[in-house]
C-alpha cells in the first residue's frame, strides 16, 4: 500500500498485518525506527524499517504524518510487511523533491489504540550529490536484525555483525546485550570490526525469545544502534528438517554505468533431521543467483551466488530481498536483505569544457558620460545540453544576471558613470555531467585625458 503527502497533508495510507481472534484492548509499542539520514531524490524507494511490540497482535495501519518540511511536493511512501513475527515493518519511501522532511510514526490496532509516537528525519539531495562530509565518526552496524533458529538445548550456529565508521577519525566502540543466552566476541574494539554473535541454548526450552544488542560508540553519530535479536527453538524429537541460511544480510557497491560488484554467497544448511527440498527467488530485478533450488540430507549445505547488475540503474540507494523457501521445514522461509549502493559516475574534469569571453576593449575612454560595452563568449567542449550563465557587475557593485544563454553569443551593454570605474564580466558554464568551467575579464570606464 502507499499513500501521497500533498501540501503537507497525509492523504491515506493502510496496512493489514492480521487480526488477532480478541483484543486485550493494549496498545502497539514502537520500539525503533531505522531509515538513512539521507537519500537521493531519484524517485528510487528506500527501505526503512520500524520495529515494534503488539502483545494482541492485532495492529492493521501504520500512519506517518509529516512534521516539517521544507517542500511540499508529493512524494511516495510504500509500505510492506518483513517477519511480522518477529516484529518488523519495512516501509519505502521515494521521492523527487530534494527537501528536509521530518516524518511522525505511528501504529493503530484493531481497537483503535495507538502507539506513542516515533519521529524520524532524513535529508533528501539531488541525484549524485555526496553526503555532507562529516568531522566526527559515525556508526554504521550491520545487519540490525538476526534470527536464530534450532532445536532447544541445541546451540544453533553463530552470526556476525560488521562495524564501520562511515565519518572520519577513530571510532572506539563497546557492545553489550539485555539477554544471558547472547554471547559477543568481541565486545569491543576499534572500527572496522566483526562482532560473533553466538546463542547459548543449552538452558533452554522450546520457543520464542527475544533480545537486544547495544552498540556503543563515545562522541560518535548514531550512537548506540541496537540490534534486534530473535530465537526460535523447537523439539528436538520433532525430525523435521530446520532451514537454516547465513549470512542474514548482504551489501554490494558499485558505482553508476560501470562493471558489477563481485557476487557474494549465502550457505543453506539443514541443521535438523530429515530430508529438505528448498527453492529460492529475488523481488529485484537487478539481482542474480546462480541457481534456484536444491535438495539437501540432514547436516548438510548448499552455496547460492547472489550478483547485481548495475544495468538501467542510477545513483541510488536500493534494497532488495532473497528468499529461500523449504516446505514443512522450520524456520522457512528466510529472508536475506540486500543492500546495493551506487555512486554517482566521477565527474570529468573540465579539461574539455572551456569558455573562451573577450570585449571589444579593455578600456573605454569616452568624453560623455555614456559608455557602450560588446561583450562575445565562446564555449567549446562539455556534454550537452549546456548551461552558460553571465553576470555582470558595475562601477556601484550593481550585479546582473543572464542565464540560459547560448554557447556562442554577443551581448552589447550601456553604462552611464560620470566618473568612471570598471566594470566586471563573468561567465559560468556547467555541462549535462556537472563539469563546470569559468572566465572572468575587466573593462576599465573613464573619461578621455
Amino acid at each position: 500500500m502507499s499513500f501521497r503527502i500533498i501540501n503537507g497533508l497525509l492523504v491515506s495510507l493502510s496496512l493489514m498485518l492480521g487480526l488477532a481472534a480478541h483484543s486485550l484492548d493494549t496498545a502497539p509499542e514502537i520500539t525503533f525506527v531505522d531509515f538513512p539520514k539521507q537519500i537521493q531524490a531519484d524517485d528510487n524507494p528506500v527501505s526503512g524499517f520500524i520495529f515494534f511490540k503488539d502483545p494482541d497482535a492485532d495492529v492493521v495501519r501504520a500512519e506517518f504524518l509529516v512534521v516539517q518540511a521544507t517542500d511540499f511536493q508529493p512524494f511516495s511512501l510504500d509500505l510492506k510487511v518483513k517477519g511480522v513475527k518477529e516484529g518488523i515493518i519495512e516501509f519505502q519511501i521515494a521521492t523527487r523533491t530534494p527537501q528536509q522532511v521530518v516524518l511522525r510514526a505511528v501504529l493503530i490496532d484493531a481497537a483503535g489504540n495507538r502507539s506513542a509516537p516515533w519521529e524520524f528525519s532524513f535529508e533528501a539531495v539531488r541525484p549524485g550529490q555526496p553526503p555532507p562530509p562529516s568531522q566526527n565518526p559515525v556508526l554504521q552496524v550491520m545487519p540490525t536484525t538476526l534470527s536464530f533458529i534450532g532445536e532447544a538445548r541445541r546451540n544453533p550456529p553463530s552470526q556476525t555483525l560488521q562495524i564501520t565508521n562511515t565519518g572520519t577519525g577513530t571510532l572506539i566502540w563497546s557492545a553489550s546485550t539485555d539477554q544471558f543466552w547472547i554471547s559477543l566476541n568481541p565486545s569491543s574494539g576499534t572500527a572496522p570490526s566483526t562482532i560473533t554473535v553466538s546463542v547459548n541454548a543449552t538452558l533452554l526450552t522450546a520457543g520464542s525469545y527475544q533480545g537486544r544488542i547495544t552498540i556503543t560508540a563515545l562522541g560518535a553519530q548514531s550512537s548506540p544502534t541496537t540490534v534486534f535479536v530473535t530465537l526460535t527453538l523447537i523439539e528436538g524429537s520433532t525430525q523435521s528438517p530446520i532451514l537454516y541460511v547465513s549470512p542474514s544480510f548482504l551489501s554490494f557497491q558499485g558505482e553508476e554505468g560501470g562493471r558489477g560488484p563481485a557476487p557474494q554467497t549465502i550457505t543453506i544448511t539443514n541443521i535438523g533431521s530429515g530430508t529438505m527440498s528448498w527453492t529460492v527467488a529475488a523481488d529485484s530485478f537487478w539481482l542474480r543467483l546462480d541457481t534456484d533450488r536444491g535438495s539437501l540430507m540432514p547436516g548438510w549445505s548448499a552455496e547460492v551466488r547472489v550478483s547485481v547488475s548495475l544495468e538501467g540503474l542510477t545513483a541510488g540507494s536500493y534494497t532488495g530481498r532473497v528468499t529461500v523457501t523449504a516446505p514443512g521445514a522450520y524456520g522457512s522461509p528466510a529472508i536475506i536483505t540486500v543492500i546495493l549502493i551506487l555512486n554517482a559516475r566521477p565527474v570529468a574534469p573540465p579539461d574539455n569544457l572551456r569558455i573562451f569571453v573577450s570585449t571589444n576593449t579593455k578600456r573605454i575612454c569616452s568624453s560623455s558620460v555614456s559608455h557602450e560595452l560588446t561583450v562575445n563568449w565562446r564555449v567549446t567542449g562539455g556534454r550537452p545540453p549546456v548551461s552558460v550563465t553571465m553576470e555582470v557587475i558595475d562601477p556601484n557593485g550593481i550585479a546582473q544576471r543572464f542565464t540560459d544563454l547560448p554557447m556562442d553569443g554577443e551581448r552589447r551593454f550601456s553604462f552611464n558613470f560620470p566618473r568612471g570605474g570598471s566594470v566586471q564580466i563573468n561567465m559560468m558554464v556547467r555541462d549535462a555531467e556537472g563539469a563546470q568551467a569559468s572566465a572572468q575579464t575587466t573593462v576599465q570606464l573613464g573619461a578621455c585625458s
